[in-house]
């Protein structure tokens, strides 16, 4: 069966429509993928967002730090210059104490206040007798035992008795943490504590700080789509459309050549 040309042609020109639909919707698919990707990550309000983020994750780490330096690791390195040795009670005493805690916001409201005094030995043959504190956590305190603010006044009052019976009975003896005139009945910090405490927020803050350097180094993604929101300048479709181009003309050439003459 012989063939005519325009069947030829009709066949030829219908080939080449379908090879540049597929070549449009592969490159147009691809090219709004990488376009609503730069879009959604390096968009001015994408930017902010990760900017303040890491602002927050700065300053926090940061204050982390310093709170941690302060209360847990100034008073242990503190306590570091205390050796053990045996407290014995010389007596004990109670005092209201005014306090700001919620427990005792009325006029005239006072905490338990416990003191204890101690005589532990100096040397070999000298004795010294100072205010026995809980922890390093207290030695600015004025009271032995400290009233815990997150507790009940009836639980602040029975921490406070037990605690005068098992360490505030004149004569009785117990080991004890002793620096010159300080002197602590128990060490509150380890070095795990301080480790863990200062460890973790630095590392924080170095990496959100690497990071911030990295996303403000790359702030020029957002220049990049500023250019492709503007048709004439979209780097996205530059490479799509010369290639449609390209295969367009060919093709118009091929329907040329099978026109007859």
């Amino acid at each position: 069966m012989e063939t005519t040309p325009g069947a030829n042609s009709n066949s030829a020109i219908e080939g080449s429509d379908d090879d540049t639909a597929s070549d449009i919707e592969s490159l147009t698919g691809s090219g709004l993928t990488n376009f609503s990707w730069k879009r959604c990550f390096c968009s001015e309000p994408a930017f902010i967002c990760i900017y303040l983020m890491l602002t927050l994750t700065l300053l926090s780490s940061f204050l982390t730090v310093v709170i941690v330096t302060a209360v847990v690791l100034s008073p242990f390195a503190h306590a570091r210059g205390f050796s053990d040795t045996t407290c014995s009670v010389v007596n004990s005493t109670r005092r209201p104490l005014r306090s700001h805690c919620p427990v005792c916001s009325g006029t005239g409201c006072s905490l338990p206040c416990i003191v204890v005094f101690v005589v532990f030995p100096v040397g070999q043959l000298e004795n010294q007798t100072a205010r026995l504190k809980e922890d390093e956590s207290q030695l600015h305190s004025t009271c032995t035992l400290q009233p815990n603010c997150k507790q009940s006044s009836q639980q602040i009052e029975r921490r406070t008795a037990e605690y005068e019976a098992a360490f505030g009975v004149p004569g009785a003896s117990f080991p004890c943490f002793a620096n010159g005139d300080e002197v602590i009945r128990t060490r509150r910090f380890q070095e795990s504590h301080v480790l863990h405490g200062m460890i973790w927020p630095s590392f924080l803050f170095l990496l959100s700080s690497i990071i911030l350097v990295a996303v403000v180094r790359r702030r020029h993604c957002t220049s990049s789509v500023e250019m492709a929101l503007n048709p004439t300048a979209f780097s996205c479709f530059n490479e799509s459309s010369t290639s449609l181009t390209n295969h367009t003309q060919l093709s118009t050439s091929a329907e040329f050549d099978l026109e007859p003459g």
